[in-house]
């Protein structure tokens, strides 16, 4: 690689690293510009993560749903800042980064260089991490990205250059199929779709004796990437609470119900509010998966089916549950690429001076509509002492090594606030229908275990606290995705 061919690569590599972190210094709740992530699912994450680094066990001490990989991340964004999400930002700036450097590795494959790619890693990276799907930043959806568009890359390189998959192709599939699945095992079906087609490419150029290795090497990834996590539970004796909670809690009681006609109308209405939220990548996704569809090259017909099947197949298993959270589509994104691929193929340039301008001016759109749109911006430079969180946690901080409980919600950040690590296994309502949960949080309150509780009433919760055990210290109230939402905040008599 000759010095003016290695400057443009390391021209891509800190533009890159720059647009992730500006991007992400505004579209993330977890930048230092905003006091609090508010997501619960993010501080439901953070605070496992931190009650780790105190000796509690996932699922066992601390009752939460996600994959243990899930917490292993957060733990170590503790380790950099245990009061803050800063660790988290970083994490999110660092796979934003690996991501968009994969979509420069999937442009060159397909020879677009120069301003258009420059262009399409800008409006990619934007619309991405300024889209209704991002949310508020660290969803499993949005670290898995890199993932896998690295594994989109690796095979489509494959097929436009020699056509010969490689062996550590199969295990780093396992691996990173492993990974995901043990962080939110819906994501898995990427995976799935992969090695499907592989499967198809295989057979298409009878390749029959890298059938069996590849699937060898595939299940020898996937056991890598659980081993990790079986002889941390191991150590800790907590195999039986992992397995339980995060296989048969999520897949027979976290179930929406329902008969396959009525799963099927969901998935269909989810798939297409997800298009609709999310048009300005979906666009380039549906464009690309047509636009290739249209070629008529028979060499190039093998990338036509790997954009038919594995965006399907992913979609598929995303929605299959019969539920769809706005994050749920963030995946798509991964696919945006190929409709920028097909309008540099068309020829499409932007030659005039006067045209050349509407790339920054779409891309300051995507900024400006798509953060409207989130709702992050009633948060962003709001000082700390102005949130509930906050507030209560000046109450909450009176009272030495006092306890608290999250009752009848999601983790509202308030352990993060406050400081604390839980010292109840349900120490937020999940929404998923488990007795035992709501059982054993009645009786935290009906033994007076915690030292503060906070309540949140909000649609379904209108009740205030009914006990004796407690008193009411402080009431707020506070937007919280765009609505009207009381916080209470009790004493323990």
């Amino acid at each position: 690689m000759n010095r003016k061919v290695l400057q443009k690569e390391w021209a891509f590599v800190l533009f890159a690293a720059l647009l992730s972190a500006a991007a992400l210094l505004f579209a993330s709740e977890c930048s230092p510009l905003y006091p609090i992530n508010q997501w619960y699912d993010a501080n439901c994450f953070f605070t496992v993560g931190k009650g780790m680094l105190e000796g509690k066990i996932p699922y066992r001490d601390l009752y939460e749903q996600k994959g243990p990989y899930v917490y292993f991340l957060h733990a170590l964004c503790a380790l950099v800042d245990g009061e803050s999400f800063l660790g988290v930002w970083l994490a999110e700036i660092l796979s934003c980064f690996l991501f968009l450097l994969s979509v420069r590795k999937i442009l060159a494959l397909y020879n677009v260089g120069g301003g258009a790619a420059f262009s399409a890693l800008a409006l990619i990276g934007l619309s991405v991490c300024f889209s209704f799907a991002f949310s508020t930043g660290d969803s499993v959806e949005e670290f898995a990205l890199p993932l896998f568009s690295w594994m989109v890359y690796l095979a489509l390189k494959r097929v436009r250059t020699d056509g010969k998959f490689r062996l550590y192709d199969f295990f780093l599939a396992g691996a990173g199929g492993g990974m995901v699945f043990w962080s939110k095992f819906t994501l898995v079906g990427f995976f799935v779709a992969w090695y499907l087609f592989f499967l198809y490419h295989a057979v298409r150029n009878r390749q029959w004796k890298i059938l069996l290795p590849s699937a060898g090497l595939v299940l020898c990834g996937a056991l890598a990437a659980t081993l990790p996590p079986f002889l941390y539970f191991a150590a800790n004796g907590a195999v039986g609470d992992w397995l339980h909670v995060y296989l048969y809690d999520n897949l027979f009681v976290y179930d929406e119900g329902g008969n396959v006609f009525l799963r099927l109308g969901r998935m269909i209405v989810y798939i297409l509010g997800t298009l609709g939220a999310n048009i300005h990548y979906n666009f380039f996704v549906l464009l690309g998966i047509v636009g290739f569809a249209r070629i008529k090259d028979k060499a190039r017909a093998e990338e036509r089916v790997f954009l038919l099947v594995v965006p399907a197949v992913t979609v598929f298993f995303l929605y299959v549950g019969g539920r769809g959270y706005r994050y749920y589509g963030l995946p798509l994104a991964v696919f945006a690429v190929f409709g920028y691929i097909f309008l540099a193929e068309k020829g499409f340039r932007i030659r005039k001076k006067k045209f050349r301008a509407l790339v920054p001016a779409v891309a300051l759109a995507f900024c400006c509509l798509f953060m409207g749109i989130n709702g992050n911006y009633a948060y962003i430079f709001k000082p700390e002492e102005e949130t509930v969180q906050y507030r209560f946690a000046e109450v909450i901080k009176e009272k030495e090594d006092a306890t608290l409980l999250n009752y009848g919600f999601l983790d509202g950040g308030f352990y993060l606030a406050a400081d604390k690590v839980p010292d109840f296994r349900y120490f937020c309502t999940l929404n998923i229908p488990l007795p035992e949960m709501r059982e054993e949080t009645e009786r935290y309150i009906e033994e007076g275990k915690a030292d503060f509780i906070v309540l949140k009433m909000y649609r379904k919760q209108t009740e205030e606290l009914k006990s004796e055990n407690y008193r009411e210290v402080m009431r707020v109230s506070e937007r919280y995705s765009l609505l009207q939402t009381t916080y209470i905040l009790y004493e323990r008599v």
